[in-house]
């Protein structure tokens, strides 16, 4: 795109930043002073594709150590290699650029003739790049190949932006595959699968109620019934609020026992190459944890029950007697070892499951605040305001506007067990 013929490497590096400056978001004004003044070749953005293909940063930064200049020697030639495949098939590369922004990926604008599929051509720069991998790393250390992303057909110079930024998110959903996959929009809509809210956040307060107890076997499930509607729902937003849900209760099991998590940053989704190597790093940290605790009493079987019951029934008018009933146990045995095992008397946690279901509601609901409060199991409007505030540090409807304003903090409820 950029006119010359000869470069030196840094200057190969000048002319990627400029194309990506240019390209990345730039009015067409700005595009068309660059063309006049002989900076860039003029390109026909009457029909094109965009693809990405590369390796993501959770993969690149652990394994390699190359520098921008060596890596640049290696992509040119694969760029040359990729652009005289494709001009054999009278397919036309508009114009191509190395981000490094985003790590070591390459960057393709093209159009096709009627007999060649875009997919064929986003097929072949890829294996090209897998052949590069091969040929300078040491494959059998690498958890993950490629990522690459092909856009839908558009038009239109304006339109680049929202390309590539549609691109980038369908580079990223790559990330629950764990294979080499060439993510299009229409495949995208046929992988992604609805997330039941409400389920995930019962999921996330069944995990709580495992790691508390220090059931191996009960945390594994519990972990398995949250990782498995993230995996198929393909939602980076719940993915971070289930992490940070998951953090804080690690934290607070910990805290218990007068000890603090060593390294925040396993709960992070930019530790892991993909979905299962978070899944395993997420299941060892929190098994680790469970073994490492002091011994004593874990929640005995009527206690986990009656944890659940209120789970259930927190928006009834439930009594201590109910409870009773339903775990087949006299009023006074639950509440001497609910008190002694949960650390709270039975009141006060329901109060706690309360005040976080409506802190749920909040968020994901357009419910008015009194709705929100009945919904929740307060039948008084200036009792839940006051109960509220007084587990917050906030009213319940600026929680909602504050909330709404830190999506990833959605699910702060560290007061539950």
């Amino acid at each position: 795109m950029i006119i010359g013929e000869q470069e030196t490497p840094q200057a190969r590096i000048h002319r990627y930043a400029q194309t990506c400056e240019l390209l990345f978001g730039q009015p067409i004004g700005y595009y068309q002073q660059q063309i006049e003044k002989q900076f860039v070749a003029p390109i026909d953005f009457s029909r094109y594709y965009v693809m990405i293909t590369g390796l993501p940063r959770q993969v690149y930064r652990p394994f390699f150590g190359m520098d921008a200049f060596a890596y640049s020697s290696h992509f040119k030639q694969v760029e040359a290699q990729i652009v005289q495949l494709l001009e054999r098939q009278s397919v036309r590369c508009m114009t191509t650029m190395l981000l490094y922004d985003h790590t070591k990926r390459f960057c393709m604008i093209f159009n096709t003739p009627p007999s060649v599929c875009a997919m064929d051509v986003a097929h072949t720069a890829a294996c090209c790049f897998d052949q590069l991998y091969a040929r300078i790393f040491d494959m059998r250390q690498i958890p993950y190949r490629n990522y690459t992303a092909l856009s839908s057909e558009t038009c239109g110079y304006e339109n680049l932006p929202q390309v590539f930024q549609q691109i980038d998110a369908l580079s990223r959903q790559q990330f629950f595959d764990g294979h080499t996959n060439i993510m299009t929009p229409a495949l995208l809509e046929q992988l992604c699968r609805d997330l039941d809210k409400g389920q995930l956040h019962e999921d996330l307060a069944h995990l709580r109620i495992a790691l508390r107890s220090k059931n191996v076997p009960a945390v594994e499930k519990a972990l398995d019934q949250v990782m498995g509607p993230l995996a198929s729902g393909r939602n980076f937003s719940y993915l971070e609020k289930a992490l940070y849900a998951i953090r804080l209760s690690a934290e607070g099991l910990l805290a218990a026992s007068g000890r603090e998590l060593c390294d925040p940053e396993v709960f992070a989704i930019q530790r892991y190459p993909t979905f299962a190597h978070l899944r395993r790093g997420i299941t060892q940290e929190l098994l680790h944890i469970v073994a490492s605790l002091p011994d004593g009493p874990a929640l005995s079987a009527p206690v986990l029950e009656a944890m659940r019951y209120i789970r259930r029934h927190y928006g009834e008018d439930i009594s201590l007697s109910d409870i009773a009933k339903h775990i087949d146990m006299s009023t006074s045995w639950l509440t001497k070892h609910f008190n002694r095992e949960c650390g709270m008397s039975i009141p006060a946690y329901l109060l706690n499951v309360r005040v976080e279901h409506a802190q749920r509601l909040l968020l994901d609901t357009h419910m008015l605040v009194f709705e929100v409060g009945n919904a929740a199991g307060f039948r008084n409007p200036r009792y839940f305001a006051a109960a509220f505030k007084k587990a917050t540090g906030m009213t319940p409807t600026a929680y909602r506007d504050q909330a709404h304003q830190s999506p990833s903090k959605s699910w702060d409820t560290p007061f539950l067990p």
